[in-house]
Order: C-alpha cells, then structure tokens, then sequence
C-alpha cells in the first residue's frame, strides 16, 4: 500500500490498482480525514502513484491517527473513462470500521456512490464520530447524501434525522456553541432556485441548524430560515455560513430561550 499524503492533516491510501482494473470496484483505505470532493478513476491510479513514488520515495508511509484505533475502508464504484459525466453510480459507495472485535458498516442509499468521503469529527470531548459523504450522478447539478456515523452495536448508524440530501452548491460546517449544545451543531446552507435565476449563479440560501437530542441519540433540525442576501459560492467563493453567523447565533438563543421556557 502506498500511502498518498495531499496535504497536513488529511490522507489515503490507495491499493494499487492495474489498467484491467478499469470498470471493477476501487478499495480507499482512508486513515485519516479525506478530502471533501476526492475521485478516484481506476484507469490513472497506476499512473498516480507512480508520479508520488518518483517524488515522495516508494517506501513512504506516513500513517495519521486511525478512527477508535481501527482503519477505516470505504469502497466505491470505479469510473471507466468512455462513461457519461453525469452517469448515475451502479452502486452505492459503503464505509467499514475493520475489526476486531468485527468489521462495522454502513452503506449509502442507492444511487449514492461517486465522490465518497469521510472525515472524523470530535462532537464532543467523550464523542467521535465519522463525517461520510457520496454523491449522485449528474451533469449541472449533483446530490450528496451526508451521514454522522457512529458505533451502534454490530453496524454505524446515522446519527442525522430528516437530512436527506443536499446540492453541490452547499456548505456545511461543524460549530462549538456551548449556550446551545453540549456536543458541536452541525450547519447547512443550501441554494434556493428563485424565479428568474440561473442554475450555477448567486440564489438566496436555506440554512439549517442541526443539534442533538438531551440523549445523544440523534441530530436533529433545530432552526431553518432563507437568507435575504443573495451569494455566490462558485464564482465569488462566498461563505455563506460566515457572513450569516450574526444570525444564525441570534435565532439559536432564541431558540434556546423559547425551550428552557418550557
């Protein structure tokens, strides 16, 4: 295995894989957070990692801290390269802790397997969790499922509750508001399509602020609302989620306040 290091924190390592591998499933044995957006064509792996072998030294291996001291797997569809852009996954891409005590899985809904990614979370100072993301197929616009995953018996569950899907013109975000939660929040903003607009220019955008439950059992919905500025995170790179925090934290105390009320 051969271990391809992108950047200070984040890392994969990629089985090798040899041109007859085009077509056939491709195994990424993640040992630490990977890259948001990572795609991997069975086709050019060969071709990659011979380029880091020439630069970095074949015998590099520079392994980051596994999750519960266990490696993480995630196995996905692979890419032929006469394949459509916008082809749909033939199947769904999976996640695996690998034992001992045994292996634990959780696998993306169906038509969920382009583009996987996981990043391990700290919720909490006694909770980790496992950020996964796989995305659909499409040309102008894409979906991508997202889970929090965490240790439940045999299996990873979902810790997100009515979080379906989101576009790739969102942004997402873990937060630490103590006033709020015990554990980080997790945000959302996701473009709104208005009358007149084009797809890939400036929208208004729904934010969506995700807690957990008293009992830790599960994240869910806890403030929703539309911008009323209009931003541009493909072009102007804007940061929704940053030019609205005012808000968001003025609407959570609310929040806050209206339930201690009860």
């Amino acid at each position: 295995m051969v271990l391809i290091r992108y950047d200070a924190e984040s890392a994969v390592g990629l089985m090798v894989n040899k041109p007859e591998a085009k077509g056939r499933r491709v195994t990424v044995y993640a040992v630490g957070p990977t890259k948001p957006g990572l795609r991997i064509y069975a086709g050019y792996v060969g071709w990659v990692l011979g380029l880091f072998a020439m630069a970095m030294g074949a015998g590099a291996q520079n392994k980051l801290p596994k999750f519960m001291g266990r490696e993480v797997k995630v196995t996905a569809p692979a890419r032929n390269d006469s394949d459509d852009p916008g082809i749909s996954p033939p199947e769904p891409a999976k996640l695996c802790i690998e034992g001992p005590p045994r292996e634990q899985c959780y696998t993306a809904p169906n038509d969920f397997g382009w583009d996987p990614s996981v990043e391990a979370v700290q919720l909490a100072k006694d909770r980790a969790a496992l950020f996964f993301s796989a995305a659909s197929g499409g040309v102008s616009g894409i979906a991508i499922h997202l889970a929090l995953l965490v240790v439940d018996g045999g299996t990873l569950r979902d810790l997100f509750q009515g979080l379906d899907s989101v576009s790739e013109q969102s942004q997402r975000a873990f937060w630490s508001l103590p006033t709020v939660s015990d554990t980080k929040v997790f945000l959302i903003a996701d473009y709104v399509w208005g009358p007149g607009e084009a797809h890939h220019e400036e929208h208004r955008y729904m934010v969506s602020v995700y807690a957990q439950d008293p009992e830790g059992s599960a994240y869910w919905l806890e403030d929703r609302y539309m911008t009323i500025r209009k931003y541009d995170v493909e072009t102007r790179r804007d940061d929704v989620l940053a030019s609205e925090q005012t808000e968001i934290l003025a609407r959570l105390k609310r929040v806050v306040a209206a339930q201690r009320a009860h």
